[in-house]
């Protein structure tokens, strides 16, 4: 078998398959003539009109008279195809979490649902505590944070087969993934505020970016898996796994940054049990970071978030549940440039109560042997003793103090606190659940009597 011919074998073989996927689309093509001249096969005129001859066999079956697609006569006149639009797939709504809208051709924002499907010039938004996720095919897909909104612009694919567009990222955050590739990849660009994101595989055939598009037409962009150019204001960048670039309006990319690291030490562990619906999230702190935020989600991907915290200055948040289950949270590290790092690993637990609890602990100091007058004190006998009774009603008492007179703190261990015959000024006592919730100090004023 010549080279040739093999050729020809596997174009053939292409064609098929490709006709084949291009079914399940609309495809519109435009017919003309073609007068056949010395040379001419009906690969070199399918490649002169739309530039790929594995569609060869498109235009034989136009032309019945032909009966070897090899022998043409010169001077014969064909139909063929000179010009072929392939819609584009739908993407599709394959996640959506409490308040999600969606947008038909510019019109009325109503309720998404899963299931959904999106063409060009739809959009979609997410509200508070809300989040959705849009599938382009079996290997793109685009996760919307909550406040996020999103249009999608020009889509089409074209005859090989690709998937191509631009996506509008109006508000929020959204990430792009693109798994490794089981077929020809979507080419989706990102448009976030003035700045275009034009995403590139790694070498698996993945990548993964997030882009946030900030309320005065700035632009943050993440590169976590692949590469990226960021192009705005006429010049570009080019972002390497690992790195990001902001946008200012009218202003170019800033230099590539390196991102943060994964916070670490996440705190419950996973498979914990949450017994209270607004449980306490710490993790250790990251160099060079000026805040942090958390998500909590359905699923360990975090396709299905639930819960976002704004950027917090310490290494913990609390937030509030409303429903019982598995959960997911993971926390990333925000740079001074507003870049957000890699995500840490998600952890796991269950929450088995929709207790809130910020309700601090509750003391009653009970003194023995004394006298009390009318504004308050204590008047002390020899040998009088103080017993403190702390209750919490949430989660459980983490710890009780107290001092004598200003003196240095002392844990409560439950025994009953000897007065010395001398004592003066004040009793202090405070105590604090497992949830952090502390009571004010509690004040007793000691008066000694001999």
């Amino acid at each position: 078998m010549s080279v040739l011919t093999l050729r020809k074998c596997i174009l053939c073989l292409f064609g098929l398959l490709m006709t084949t996927a291009q079914a399940q689309q609309q495809i519109d093509d435009t017919l003309g003539t073609h007068i056949v001249e010395s040379g001419d096969t009906l690969w070199t005129i399918t490649e002169q009109y739309l530039g790929a001859d594995f569609l060869w066999r498109e235009n034989w079956k136009l032309n019945p008279q032909i009966s070897n697609p090899n022998l043409l006569r010169i001077g014969q006149t064909l139909t063929v195809i000179t010009d072929r639009k392939i819609s584009a797939d739908n993407a599709t709504l394959t996640e959506v979490t409490n308040k999600v809208d969606k947008n038909l051709k510019s019109t009325a924002w109503t309720p998404a649902t899963t299931g959904d499907a999106l063409q060009e010039r739809d959009g979609v938004r997410t509200r508070k505590n809300s989040s959705a996720s849009l599938l382009f095919n079996d290997t793109t897909r685009l996760n919307l944070s909550e406040f996020s909104q999103v249009f999608l612009e020009a889509r089409q694919t074209d005859l090989r087969g690709v998937d191509r567009g631009q996506i509008e990222v109006r508000r929020g955050r959204v990430e792009l993934q693109f798994d490794p590739i089981a077929r020809n990849p979507a080419q989706i660009e990102l448009r976030v505020g003035q700045a275009v994101a034009v995403p590139d595989m790694g070498p698996d055939g993945s990548a993964r970016l997030a882009a946030i598009a900030d309320d005065s037409d700035g632009a943050a962009v993440m590169v976590y898996h692949g590469s990226s150019a960021l192009q705005a204001s006429g010049q570009s960048v080019a972002l390497r796994r690992g790195t990001g670039s902001t946008v200012v309006a009218g202003q170019p990319p800033t230099p590539p940054e390196i991102l943060l690291p994964r916070p670490r030490g996440l705190r419950p562990v996973s498979g914990s049990l949450w017994q209270v619906a607004n449980p306490i999230l710490n993790w250790q702190a990251v160099s060079n970071s000026s805040g942090y935020r958390v998500e909590v989600c359905l699923d360990k991907e975090c396709r299905r978030m639930v819960r976002s915290s704004p950027v917090l200055a310490k290494t913990r948040w609390q937030p509030e549940l409303d429903q019982l289950g598995t959960y997911y949270w993971r926390v990333r590290a925000i740079s001074a440039s507003g870049l957000e790092g890699y995500a840490s690993r998600s952890v796991s637990a269950t929450l088995d109560s929709l207790l809130i609890d910020y309700k601090p602990p509750a003391i009653a100091v009970i003194p023995e042997g004394r006298v009390t007058d009318q504004a308050g004190q204590l008047i002390i006998a020899p040998n009088s003793i103080i017993r403190l009774n702390v209750i919490d009603s949430g989660v459980g008492l983490a710890w009780v103090r107290y001092r004598l007179g200003g003196d240095n703190w002392q844990p409560f261990n439950g025994a009953a606190i000897a007065l010395p015959r001398d004592a003066v000024g004040w009793l202090e006592v405070q105590a604090s659940d497992s949830l952090d919730n502390t009571s004010d100090i509690v004040r007793i004023e000691l008066k000694s009597i001999q």
